[in-house]
This record gives structure tokens, C-alpha cells and sequence, in this order.
């Protein structure tokens, strides 16, 4: 049984230019005019169950056989948004993850579309929306830009369940659907947590930020001073926790702290996904915990 399932990307997403045919973001997954790859009719069949519909000029797309047990597991986990009966959704939210993770841009998409190619039988179900930040939603995307998210969407694909790795992923896929500036700054944390996180729970603060700063930085000075800042934005995060929201900041200063932590998850997953032995490491406790400690007295990855 061959069929499609569509993910119609928000209208409001900027493309440089318009994808050359279908474009391949990996894993079987097309980014493509919706003209090309779904019917005129099954568009307005869906069009009054979701305005996305009647406005998208952009879908992702990805062809399966009916139980697409490539993508399957046996435990649900955050990209599972569609449950069980859509296991295609999961991909597609793992490519949307991976162009945030190359570039923060409008790209996302609350409504999906599955239908059977033969016959045009369909079914659609909403889903939650990746939300971009206001800054990051006009951000322009180019060719290159989804060049990159290819390469790291085909590393997602590759990351061993249940891994710090994977943890960190989920982790960042709940903070990138959630409103709450206060409950998303927490998630990004969790992320940071999970990958560097030392195993025991001792100075965690001063060795968490020591152990991100010597990973996404070269220079001696650069790496004292990011630490510094990431011990700064971990005091914020403890008081959050302890029920002061956004710790006192005006809206204006939280989504500033909420813009450099993102950065700082995605310099640290880019760089971690774009190695296939740091993919491999990071999904190992043991290799993990010995790759962050040697960089404490080597100072390099």
C-alpha cells in the first residue's frame, strides 16, 4: 500500500528563491510545492478543515508503505505527535527539528495530510506547530541552509533511542512547541543537561557551563568568558524553577536570554550531529562522561 503523507509548512515561512523541483531533505523526505505533490482535490476536500491548507504554497512530503516500519518503536517519544497509526510524522517533525537546528526560520506546520496514492483516500490530523521566536520566524531561508539541515536530518535518523543524544533531541522538540518563555528556557536547559551533564550531582552549575564552554569554544578567553555568561543563565533557570517567573526580566531581556541559549543548544547539537564519531559518543554514557572530562584537561575534542 503506497502512500504520502504531507506536511503543509506554515505560509508565512520565506523561502530565497522557490525549491528546484522537489527538494531532498533526507530520509525520503521531499520539500516541494504543494501543486506538485498533493491533488487539487484532496486540497479542497481539507481546505475547511484548516485554513493551512487553502494558504501553504510549501509541503514536506514522505512516501511509505503503509506501516513505514523503518521509522517504528517500540516506545513513543516526543515526535510521536500523531500517535501510533502516523508513524510517517515522526520523520517529518525530525526534518522540521533538523532546518531549525541548520537555521531558526517560520518553517513549521500544524496540519497533516496522509492519503493513499492509488485511490486518494485521505485523513488529516492537527498537530502541535514548532513556534519560532519573532526574530527567528522572518529569518530568510537558503539553499544552503537546507543543505545542511539534509545532512543533519540524516544524522538524527542514525541516533540510538534512549540515548543522552536522544534525550537531548525530545528534550528540544518540547521546548520548541511550547509558548511559555519560562517553561521553554527550562526545556533548552534540559537539552544542555543531557549532553553535558556531569554523571554525578556535584557543582553541576560550575561544571555544566565549564564543560559546554570547552566544547563550543576554541579560544581561551572565549571559553572563560561563555562559561561565565552560562553560569549567569543557569541562575536564571534555578530561579524559575524555585517559582520567580523569568526571574524579574522584562519580556524584552527574557526573549534575549531565551535567543542566546538557543544558539548555544544549536552550535552544541550542530556540531555533535555533523561528526558521525561524536554521534557515536554522545549516544554512549561511558563515552560521553570520558570525551567531557578529557576536554577539562585537554581543553580540545
Amino acid at each position: 500500500m503506497a502512500l504520502r503523507t504531507v506536511a503543509f509548512v506554515s505560509p508565512f515561512w520565506r523561502f530565497a528563491g522557490a525549491p528546484a523541483g522537489d527538494c531532498d531533505l533526507g530520509r525520503g523526505v521531499q520539500l516541494g510545492r504543494i501543486e506538485d505533490l498533493v491533488p487539487r482535490s484532496l486540497k479542497l476536500v481539507h481546505k475547511q478543515h484548516s485554513p493551512v491548507v487553502e494558504h501553504a504554497t510549501f509541503c514536506l512530503a514522505r512516501d511509505h508503505a503503509g506501516d513505514d516500519s523503518a521509522v517504528r518503536q517500540s516506545q513513543p517519544t516526543a515526535f510521536d505527535s500523531g500517535g501510533p497509526r502516523w508513524p510517517a510524522l515522526k520523520v517529518l517533525t525530525e526534518t522540521n527539528l533538523a532546518v531549525w537546528l541548520a537555521k531558526p526560520s517560520g518553517l513549521s506546520f500544524r496540519f497533516v495530510l496522509e492519503f493513499k496514492r492509488d485511490t486518494e483516500s485521505s485523513e488529516g490530523t492537527d498537530v502541535p506547530p514548532l513556534i519560532s521566536l519573532l526574530q527567528d520566524a522572518q529569518e530568510m531561508i537558503h539553499a544552503g541552509d537546507l543543505r545542511v539541515a539534509r545532512r543533519l536530518n540524516e544524522s538524527i535518523g542514525s541516533v540510538r533511542p534512549s540515548s543522552a543524544l536522544s534525550t537531548a533531541l525530545e528534550a528540544l522538540w518540547r521546548a520548541l512547541v511550547e509558548e511559555s518563555v519560562e517553561v521553554r528556557y527550562l526545556l533548552l536547559w534540559v537539552v544542555l543537561e543531557a549532553l553535558f551533564g556531569p554523571a554525578e550531582g556535584r557543582e553541576v552549575s560550575y561544571r555544566l557551563a565549564q564543560r559546554i564552554a570547552l566544547f563550543t569554544s576554541q579560544d581561551a578567553e572565549k571559553r572563560e568568558a561563555r562559561s561565565r555568561r552560562l553560569r549567569d543563565l543557569y541562575r536564571i533557570r534555578s530561579q524559575i524553577v524555585h517559582g520567580r517567573r523569568a526571574a524579574g526580566l522584562s519580556e524584552e531581556k527574557a526573549i534575549a536570554q531565551l535567543l542566546e541559549l538557543e544558539a548555544t543548544v544549536r552550535l552544541s547539537l550542530g556540531a555533535i550531529l555533523e561528526s558521525r564519531e561524536l554521534v557515536s559518543t554522545f549516544s554512549s554514557r561511558r563515552g560521553r562522561e570520558s570525551l567531557l572530562e578529557s576536554l577539562v584537561f585537554h581543553g580540545s575534542a
